[in-house]
């Protein structure tokens, strides 16, 4: 989300799409997908692709030879 939008509208739309798995029609498409449901993450859930990425770099795999 934007950072300038007013917190309580980012409050709203947190809440919307965190619950929206129980609308039957998003249901519809979100099981097409292979979806169960959209879930509020924080910075620290990335902590482990940052570790990955850390030890491909170490590892040279990210360099393009």
């Amino acid at each position: 989300m934007r950072t300038t939008l007013p917190d309580e509208i980012k409050d709203s739309l947190r809440k919307e799409i965190i619950t929206v798995h129980q609308d039957a029609m998003v249901r519809h498409w979100l099981d097409f997908g292979h979806l169960d449901r959209w879930v509020a993450v924080t910075d620290v859930n990335y902590d482990d692709i940052r570790q990955m990425q850390h030890a491909c770099e170490q590892a040279g795999l990210l360099t393009v030879r």
